[in-house]
C-alpha cells in the first residue's frame, strides 16, 4: 500500500494474544483512516452501552495515510479513540510529537488495545518486535520518571538512537476522569480522560520505534503539490504567528481584541496587557532548544521550549498548548502571572493530568466554594491551586471528588458547571460568536477546537455577532477538521489549506484517487457516524450550553440540523444509507 503501511495491530491485555489485522482499501476509501477508521470500528466492534472502564471497551491508537511522510502538512499527528470516562461519549484526542510516525515505521498503521491486564505492563513495537512487558517498576512514577526511564532503558537495549513513549502518570493510575495520555513528557492525548482508560487496563506506556517509512504513488506529482502547499502554509499569517509566539502568542491579541477571553469561570473579565504577555512569553521562549522540541516533519513549528523567570515558580519545558493553559490555569482562575501558569501546566504534564480540565474544573468548585462556603478557596489563591492539583492526581481528600470532573460537582451541589456534554469548556467564551457557540453546541465529544475561531474571531472575515453563513461555515469547518483527523495531519494547517489542498496531497501518495467533493463527503461521514454512535449508546442527544451563555442559537441549531439530515439532534435513516453508515 501507498501512504499505509496497510496493517493494524491488536493486543489483548486479558490474555495477552497478539495479532496483526490487514487494512481493507474499500474501507480506507470511505473512512480514511484515523478518526474515521476509529468510528468505523466502533460501530462494528464495540457494544454502544458498554462502559468506559471496563474490559469491552477498547482504545484505538491510529494513524493516517499523511502520518510520518515527510513533505506532507504536519504530518506529525496520532490520535486516540475510545469511550471517554467523562461522558461515555465515544470521543477522539490528537497528539503530535514522534509517536504517530513513529508508530508507522514500527510497521503498524495503528494499534487496538482490548481488555485488562491484572499487573502493570508496558507495550513495546520495535522494529517489528512487539512484546507485553511486566511494568511494575515503574507504576506509581510520574511521566516525566516514566519517560527517562524507559527512554534510556530501551535505546540501550536495543542499540537504537530514538523512541517515541506515550505514558500515563499518576492521575491515570488513580483513573481521574480527565486523565491524559503524554508524549515525550510534553504532549498530550488529553481533554477526554483517556489516560483513565489506559490506568484502568493497567497500561503504563506504550514504546514505538522503527524504519519501515510509509512508500509515495506518485513522487513527481507529490513534490509538485507540497510545494503549493508549503507556499500556503508559509505565507500564512496566523502561521507565521505561531511560528514565532507559539499559540499564547498567537491568539492574546486577537482574542482579547473582542473581550473573548473566558475569566472567574465565564463570570467577569481579567484586566491584562495583551501586548505585554506577549512580549513577557517571548522572552521566556528558548529558540534554539524549541526547534529540537517541534512535532515530527512540522512546517509550522509553534512548540515553544521555556524557562521561566522567576526561582519560587520555577519550570522549564516544552509545550505546544500554551493557551489552553493561560485560560485554563489562569484567567479562569482569576490569575494573569505568567510563570504560575507555567508552573502548573507542567505540574499537570508531570502527573498526567489535561490542563484545561483540571483548571476548569478547579474554576467551577471555586465558584461553588464562594456560593455555598464548602471549602476554604478562593479565585486567584495560588498555593492553595497548587495543592489543589496534587490532590486530584492522587485522589487526595477533596481531590478525590474534583478528580471526578465538573459535571460531577455540579450534580452533587446542586449548581450549575460550565460544561458541555459533561466536558470543561475551554479556551473562548461561547457568547462572542454565533458560529463558535454551534460548533461547541453540537460538537460530538463536547467541546471544540479554537481553530474554529479563524474567520470569526482570528481574521475578523465573518462577523462574529451575525448569523448570516455561520450554519454552512460550522458544518465546513466541522467536516474539514474530521478529515485532517482522518489523515494524520496537524488541525492547524486548516488555518491554510482546505478540502482541494489536501485532495492533491492525498491522492499522489495513496494512488487513491479523491477529489475536495469527496472528502468533504468523508467528513460528513465520520461526523454523522459519531453521532450516530453515541446516540446509540446514550439513547438520546441534547445540543444546549448552560444558561449562563445567552446567544440564541435555535433558528441556527434548526437549519443545521436540516442540513445535517437530523432530527433533533439525532441522524435520520436516510441519511445514514446515504452516507453509507448502515446498509
Amino acid at each position: 500500500m501507498y501512504g499505509y503501511i496497510g496493517k493494524i495491530l491488536k493486543i489483548n491485555l486479558s490474555n495477552r494474544e497478539i495479532k496483526e489485522e490487514k487494512l481493507d482499501e474499500n474501507i480506507l476509501k470511505l473512512w480514511l483512516g484515523g478518526r474515521g477508521f476509529g468510528v468505523y470500528y466502533f460501530l462494528k466492534n464495540v457494544e454502544p452501552k458498554a462502559k468506559p472502564l471496563s474490559s469491552e471497551n477498547k482504545i484505538l491508537f491510529l494513524t493516517g495515510p499523511l502520518t510520518g511522510v515527510q513533505g506532507a502538512p504536519t504530518p506529525s499527528r496520532a490520535i486516540v479513540i475510545s469511550k471517554s470516562p467523562l461522558n461515555s461519549r465515544l470521543a477522539w484526542s490528537v497528539s503530535g510529537g514522534k509517536f504517530g510516525p513513529y508508530l508507522k515505521f514500527a510497521g503498524y498503521d495503528g494499534i487496538i488495545i482490548e481488555g485488562k491486564s491484572e499487573n502493570p505492563v508496558y507495550v513495546l513495537l520495535i522494529n517489528g518486535k512487539v512484546e507485553i512487558r511486566d511494568a511494575r517498576e515503574i507504576w506509581g512514577k510520574d511521566v516525566f520518571e516514566t519517560y527517562e526511564y524507559l527512554y534510556e532503558k530501551l535505546k540501550k537495549e536495543f542499540n537504537i538512537s530514538d523512541v517515541s513513549i506515550a505514558c500515563i502518570g499518576p492521575a491515570g493510575e488513580n483513573l481521574v476522569k480527565y486523565a491524559s495520555i503524554m508524549v515525550e513528557k510534553y504532549h498530550a492525548f488529553g481533554r477526554m480522560g483517556f489516560g483513565a482508560i489506559m490506568g484502568y487496563k493497567k497500561l503504563k506506556a506504550i514504546v514505538v520505534y522503527g524504519n519501515e517509512k510509509p512508500r509515495i504513488y506518485d513522487e513527481e506529482s507529490f513534490k509538485k503539490a507540497f510545494i503549493e502547499i508549503l507556499r500556503k502554509l508559509k505565507s500564512n499569517e496566523i502561521l507565521n504567528d505561531l511560528s514565532k509566539y507559539g499559540t499564547l502568542g498567537m491568539l492574546i491579541t486577537r482574542v482579547h481584541s473582542h473581550n473573548a477571553i473566558p475569566a472567574y469561570n465565564f463570570t467577569g473579565y481579567i484586566k491584562i496587557d495583551p501586548h505585554n504577555i506577549r512580549e513577557e512569553f517571548e522572552k521566556r521562549i528558548d529558540k534554539g532548544r524549541s526547534i529540537k522540541e517541534y512535532c515530527w516533519g512540522c512546517q509550522i513549528g509553534c512548540h515553544k521550549y521555556i524557562r521561566n523567570l522567576t526561582k519560587d515558580l520555577y519550570y522549564e519545558g516544552g509545550n505546544p498548548e500554551f493557551w489552553g493553559g493561560f485560560i485554563s490555569l489562569g484567567s479562569s482562575l482569576g490569575i494573569s502571572d505568567l510563570d504560575f501558569v507555567n508552573y502548573v501546566k507542567g505540574l499537570c504534564d508531570k502527573y498526567g493530568l489535561d490542563a484545561i480540565s483540571t483548571g476548569h474544573t478547579i474554576a467551577n468548585f471555586i465558584e461553588i466554594c464562594e456560593k455555598k462556603g464548602i471549602y476554604n478557596i478562593k479565585f486567584g489563591e495560588k498555593e492553595k491551586i497548587i495543592e489543589l492539583i496534587t490532590k486530584i492526581a492522587y485522589r487526595e481528600d477533596i481531590g478525590n471528588e474534583l478528580a471526578e470532573g465538573s459535571e460531577y460537582l455540579g450534580k452533587k451541589y446542586d449548581y450549575p458547571v460550565t460544561t458541555s456534554k459533561g466536558i470543561e469548556i475551554g479556551l473562548c467564551h461561547p457568547d462572542k460568536a454565533y458560529g463558535y457557540n454551534l460548533a461547541l453546541t453540537t460538537s460530538n465529544r463536547g467541546d471544540h477546537n479554537q481553530t474554529m475561531l479563524k474567520d470569526e474571531i482570528l481574521l475578523n472575515k465573518l462577523e462574529p455577532l451575525k448569523k448570516e453563513g455561520k450554519v454552512d461555515y460550522v458544518i465546513h469547518r466541522q467536516n474539514l477538521f474530521a478529515v485532517i483527523d482522518s489523515l494524520g495531519i496537524c488541525l492547524f494547517s486548516s488555518y491554510a489549506l482546505d478540502f482541494e489542498d489536501l485532495a492533491k496531497i492525498l491522492t499522489p501518495i495513496t494512488g487513491l484517487s479523491f477529489s475536495s467533493d469527496d472528502l468533504n463527503e468523508i467528513g460528513e461521514r465520520i461526523y454523522t457516524a459519531e453521532r450516530y454512535y453515541n446516540v446509540l449508546s446514550l439513547g438520546y442527544e441534547v445540543d444546549s450550553l448552560p444558561e449562563r451563555f445567552k446567544l440564541d442559537i435555535s433558528d441556527l441549531l434548526e437549519e443545521y440540523y436540516r442540513k445535517r439530515g437530523w432530527e433533533k439532534g439525532i441522524p435520520t435513516k436516510d441519511t445514514l444509507k446515504k452516507l453509507k453508515i448502515i446498509d
